[in-house]
């Protein structure tokens, strides 16, 4: 409700009611639970107001990473959240401080308007991110196909469409009109309407489809809930009591329910911070300098991927050339970085940064890299004989020629020759990571998500790899990696 004011004796018809002078009714009462109320709504429309606003200037900031589907949805929980904060708590704090509605009957209305709009604008929001996150983790491949910014910004769209439409009865039922003691601004229509209209309200606007999220998108819905079903199960609380001739009204605790919703607000940002470590990042590096040169880079990966990849769909044949350019298979490695850890995501980057310095005939060979929609994109070198784990599984069980194991074994330590060579341990060396050209003559080291880059001084002092792989030595601790 967008008022803290007690609803009792209204009745807007009776002309016995503006038996009080408005300035006498309507002065500044700094009571002690005034004043603390009075802080609390101050704090929250603090915290709320610059928490989104930078939320949503880290989202729509161009120097920051590519906007993701759900940061679209995000920003527009920022949005509906600081549209209550501008326009509600403001009234809400004079009302508290006054015990009387001062802004008059428009006001009124725009304000019993706006909140629940707001509020609804927010559950549906929560809603289709519930819903989107659940295919894009359980039903990935179907998702591609509506997963566009498009679809996004028309779903966006219809939730406020929505949200206008469905509390279009706002309008219609709240004003400002004097009671004996104040002037309030609540609901016009009688018990009976007032209760079904709550109970509506309640009903309706909290339900939300929860699916399989993340932990921070669930974080989301679980403080909503917190926040707001309390104070949607008092007031149809109060308005059934209403209906029966009851009188259960408690300012005190409608005070606090109030407060709770506003908490809301400021709690997504919240949120956001501390369960996302992309957007604490993104904090920062949105008033960052963008190195141009890094930008150019992004855009060339990202042209010669997708140029890579169409060339990938055709077959060796005389279109082998386009514009006398010969064309080459690769293979795209995706890596959704969302929900990673710190140390995860750093062992993909590293696998990039890697890749540009072990160029060799020996080792998966590495074009580019480009990230969208908070997924890494690797860009490397088709193998198409498959992997040596799927070589030997063909063998069932029929020994090797001794001349091919020692011509791969030797292949193989060409590779991590070269590989030394540049202070770079592999640390994951198994047949799952041993790559094979179409003839099967070639080896080719691949995944270097665990490797080590040394310095010249250093030693590799941990113990990380495949335990069926590992030596005897390494599993006894007896090993110096500055002797290869």
């Amino acid at each position: 409700m967008p008022d803290l004011i007690d609803p009792q004796n209204i009745s807007p018809s009776n002309p016995d009611l503006f038996e009080f002078s408005k300035e006498e009714a309507c002065n500044v009462k700094l009571t002690p639970g005034n004043v603390f109320l009075s802080t609390v709504l101050l704090i929250c429309f603090i915290v709320s107001l610059i928490g989104n606003s930078i939320v949503i200037v880290v989202i729509i900031c161009k120097r920051h990473r590519p906007r993701s589907i759900t940061n679209f949805y995000l920003l527009n929980l920022a949005v509906a959240d600081l549209l209550r904060t501008v326009v509600c708590i403001p009234s809400t704090l004079l009302s508290e401080l006054t015990h009387c509605w001062l802004l008059g009957s428009i006001a009124c209305k725009i304000i019993a308007y706006t909140q629940p709009v707001g509020v609804c604008a927010s559950a549906y929001t929560l809603a289709v991110i519930s819903v989107e996150r659940y295919y894009a983790i359980c039903l990935p491949l179907e998702s591609r196909k509506w997963h566009t910014k498009k679809r996004a910004l028309i779903t966006i769209s219809l939730v406020w469409i929505f949200s206008f439409l469905v509390n279009i009865g706002s309008l219609i039922i709240f004003d400002a009109f004097p009671t004996r003691l104040q002037i309030t601004c609540d609901t016009t229509k009688g018990h009976l309407v007032d209760f079904i209209y709550q109970f509506y309200v309640t009903f309706a606007k909290i339900v939300l489809a929860k699916r399989k999220v993340t932990r921070m998108l669930i974080a989301l819905v679980v403080v909503f809930a917190a926040c707001w079903v309390p104070s949607y199960a008092w007031w149809l609380f109060i308005r059934a009591a209403d209906l029966m001739g009851m009188d259960v009204w408690n300012s005190g605790l409608n005070s606090v329910l109030t407060i709770l919703t506003y908490i809301s607000s400021m709690a997504n940002p919240v949120t956001y911070c501390f369960m996302n470590k992309s957007f604490r990042t993104s904090v920062f590096s949105c008033y960052k300098k963008t190195n141009s040169s890094n930008t150019k880079r992004r855009m060339t990966g990202l042209a010669t991927a997708l140029t890579l990849k169409e060339n990938n769909k055709s077959r060796k044949s005389d279109k082998d050339k386009v514009q006398g350019i010969p064309l080459i298979k690769v293979i795209l490695k995706t890596i959704n970085l969302h929900g990673m850890s710190q140390a995860e995501e750093g062992a993909m980057r590293r696998e990039v940064e890697l890749l540009q310095k072990v160029q060799h005939p020996m080792i998966i060979g590495y074009y580019d890299f480009f990230t969208v929609e908070n997924q890494l994109t690797i860009v490397m070198q088709y193998a198409e004989g498959g992997t040596m784990e799927k070589m030997i599984t063909e063998q069932n069980g029929v020994h090797f020629q001794e001349p091919l194991v020692l011509n791969y074994f030797t292949q193989i330590l060409i590779a991590l020759n070269h590989m030394h060579s540049k202070q770079i341990v592999h640390r994951d060396l198994k047949p799952q990571n041993i790559l094979l050209n179409r003839k099967k003559t070639m080896i080719k080291l691949s995944d270097f998500g665990i490797s080590k880059e040394l310095s010249t001084r250093s030693v590799a002092s941990t113990v990380i790899g495949t335990p069926n792989y590992l030596s005897p030595e390494i599993c006894e601790g007896l090993f110096d990696l500055n002797f290869k």
